[in-house]
């Protein structure tokens, strides 16, 4: 399967799910939709990634303070660009192949029956994954899904207590 080339993500209200709308390498166009327990499990793993990539460059030490400041500037770095057309045919994407290098992480969206490499699949250094994260992020809010599978350094925090934990209103 080709390389993602270029996505657009949003979320739809009445399939309650994520869309990666993605553009392929050979230019074929096509909509992955993402449910809330598959993008939560891919969040945990992908910022446990970002964790270690951190202490890999900051010589030990990736604390909150830090990582938020990376995830500013990824998010300052970001330009909008033209949204990619829905494909014809969407796919659910039933589970995600993660190959974790040292510099960048690769993303393979596998539908039901597919064997792994088989689906659409893009490679991301860490810049670009928080870019992507910070979106993900924010169509959480949006969806009005569950947020503590977010580390408080991309807004788990939100409210929070004067001691920094999570308030869990009843």
């Amino acid at each position: 399967m080709p390389d993602i080339d270029k996505l657009t993500q949003g979320y739809d209200a009445t399939e309650d799910r994520l869309f990666v709308d993605v553009r392929l390498g050979d230019g074929v166009a096509r909509r992955l939709w993402l449910t809330q327990r598959l993008s939560g499990v891919l969040v945990h793993h992908l910022c446990r990634w970002l964790d270690e990539q951190l202490a890999l460059t900051a010589s030990g030490h990736h604390d909150t303070r830090l990582h938020r400041f990376e995830q500013q500037a990824a998010a300052a770095a970001l330009s909008p660009e033209r949204a990619v057309e829905p494909g014809q045919q969407p796919v659910l994407v039933h589970s995600v192949d993660l190959d974790r290098g040292e510099q960048a992480v690769r993303i393979t969206f596998l539908a039901a029956g597919a064997r792994p490499g088989d689906g659409p699949q893009m490679t991301l250094d860490a810049v670009r994954l928080r870019q992507w994260l910070g979106i993900l992020r924010g169509l959480y809010d949006t969806a009005g899904w569950y947020t503590d599978v977010w580390p408080q350094w991309l807004g788990a925090d939100r409210k929070a207590d004067a001691a920094g934990l999570p308030l869990h209103l009843h």
